[in-house]
């Protein structure tokens, strides 16, 4: 079995956490309060166990209403607007509008990807493992000459 050097397992660990860190991006979460929510939004509504993907949503009478959304290949994880509801809320569908009470609604979650954390999370780990290994080069090289030196 190939033995591999310290350099190397550091160097793979750091790519391998680089890669992963600009797959997933950073995000930032926003509390929203219940005027700013936008109807021209995708929301998911969250209630006990279930989540309800809606859209226009708008609140008239107490009532927090929209329209629900089909999504294809159960891809939610690409709708960024939360909507949490108190445990045991009633949530009514009916004549494709579903609606919840606005008073049961306990938390409005907006989650933004943060480019500027992205790129220091991938910069300053790209900086630093360029750094040692122009160190690590002219090291060896150093090493290297005073081989033939006498």
């Amino acid at each position: 079995m190939k033995t591999y050097s310290q350099f190397l397992r550091i160097n793979s660990v750091l790519l391998i956490s680089l890669v992963l860190i600009e797959f997933t991006g950073c995000y930032s979460s926003r509390t929203l309060t219940v005027s700013e929510i936008s109807p021209s939004d995708i929301y998911l509504i969250h209630s006990g166990n279930s989540v309800f993907p809606v859209y226009s949503v708008v609140i008239t009478e107490g009532m927090l209403t929209g329209e629900p959304v089909t999504i294809t290949n159960n891809n939610t994880k690409s709708i960024k607007n939360h909507i949490y509801l108190s445990y045991g809320s009633v949530v009514r569908t009916e004549n494709n509008t579903l609606s919840v009470p606005a008073l049961s609604v306990t938390k409005i979650v907006q989650k933004k990807t943060a480019p500027t954390k992205t790129v220091f999370a991938i910069l300053v780990p790209t900086l630093v493992l360029g750094s040692l290994a122009a160190v690590g080069i002219v090291w060896g090289f150093i090493s290297f000459m005073s081989l033939f030196q006498e």
